[in-house]
């Protein structure tokens, strides 16, 4: 443990605070602000069609943010000894002197601590690179005209059937339910996210 970690944080299973200015002390020099707003937002949109063929896809993204993961929130093992709520299974990844000295997430000393460190910073652990590329919208479609619909013309004017497939698709390194998703609390073991749901649909359109 480097000489310059605050006394109150020199516990078997905390994190290191870093020392950035390497003066040998942590004050509010070494503060890193961690960047929760996206630095670019894109999106791309198009329709193909070919024949009486569509195709629509949606694409948008959001780049350069980091996003705190609410399931670090569900490893604490205290929770778990006092058998007041579940955990997730990354409170295997717990740092113990025990079983896991190679654990990467700081062990049970870092929940029960009340470390006031310079100006109200708090740690970067569990905050991940949040930035993707979602696949918002792919529908894909065939349209019958009323020269086409054979004894059915008499009737139908024109009649389309499509498939529709809502967030089929999310590239990201977030290991968190949804890069986008802010559902859950500023506190440990605050709230847990619901990401954004996969819909698969099918539907016919008719035009009398």
């Amino acid at each position: 443990m480097p000489a310059s970690q605050p006394a109150s944080c020199q516990v078997a299973g905390y994190p290191i605070i870093k020392d950035l200015d390497n003066d040998g002390a942590i004050t509010v020099k070494d503060v890193d602000m961690v960047n929760v707003v996206p630095a670019l937002y894109w999106g791309l949109g198009n329709t193909f069609t070919y024949k009486n063929w569509d195709l629509d896809i949606f694409i948008y993204s959001q780049l350069g943010l980091k996003k705190y993961n609410y399931s670090y929130a569900w490893t604490d093992g205290t929770q778990l000894a006092n058998q007041t709520s579940n955990e997730s299974t990354l409170i295997n990844k717990v740092w113990n002197s025990q079983s896991n000295t190679a654990g990467t997430i700081p062990g049970i000393a870092y929940n029960l601590s009340s470390v006031s460190l310079p100006g109200s910073a708090g740690t970067d652990i569990g905050y991940e690179d949040a930035s993707f590329v979602r696949v918002r919208n792919i529908t894909f479609g065939y349209n019958f005209t009323n020269k086409n619909l054979g004894s059915l013309n008499k009737y139908i004017n024109s009649a389309r059937i499509y498939v529709d497939l809502q967030n089929p698709f999310t590239f990201t390194s977030f290991t968190g339910f949804d890069p986008e998703v802010v559902t859950g609390g500023s506190y440990k073991s605050g709230k847990a996210e619901y990401p954004q749901t996969r819909t698969f649909s099918m539907g016919v359109k008719v035009s009398f």
